[in-house]
């Protein structure tokens, strides 16, 4: 008689597939964001949505947000990360943003396009004080301004005022209307 006994040693049964690819536990996730812009010295706020790959917005971690060798931080939460007073600088043209990832989702990055406002205005000449007018045409404006007041008085005075003679004819009508009232 022969016996015989199996014996599973415990390190024998160990899985040897165990992966340490953590990442393959993961989620995908991507930046959706618009176009930093504004005018240079302004101080601007931007923020960003970042989504999973079900385009869930991520719950927590961290972004940055890079331009011209500064970096701005931001805490994620419920899918936004918020960046505040950023300065805009000529000679910006692009930045970089980077979610950092944790536990549950991989990082991403994407990169934002900044566009430098510059307002433009007509020439149009600021006086700041009399020196800058030049006096002969400042001579010649204020006679002519004379020359026609002079005349609109004198076309009045030969017409009659209208205002005048409208006051005088209601005047005359209301005292009528007493004196018959009197009698």
């Amino acid at each position: 008689m022969f016996f015989s006994i199996s014996s599973v040693c415990a390190s024998q049964n160990t899985t040897d597939s165990v992966s340490d690819d953590v990442n393959s536990s993961k989620m995908n996730t991507h930046i959706v964001s618009g176009d930093i812009t504004g005018e240079e010295g302004d101080s601007v706020y931007f923020s960003v949505d970042i989504l999973d790959e079900n385009e869930n917005p991520v719950m927590n971690g961290s972004a940055t947000l890079s331009l011209n060798g500064k970096n701005y931080e931001s805490k994620v939460f419920n899918g936004t990360a918020s960046f505040g007073d950023i300065e805009i600088k000529k000679g910006m043209k692009q930045g970089i943003i980077y979610y950092h990832g944790n536990e549950y989702y991989n990082d991403s990055t994407q990169t934002v396009d900044i566009y430098l406002v510059e307002e433009s205005y007509k020439d149009i000449p600021i006086y700041d004080d009399d020196l800058d007018i030049d006096v002969s045409k400042q001579t010649e404006n204020h006679a002519q301004r004379q020359i026609g007041a002079v005349k609109a008085i004198d076309d009045s005075r030969a017409t009659g005022n209208p205002i005048a003679l409208a006051l005088l004819g209601l005047f005359v009508i209301t005292s009528n209307l007493i004196f018959k009232r009197k009698r």
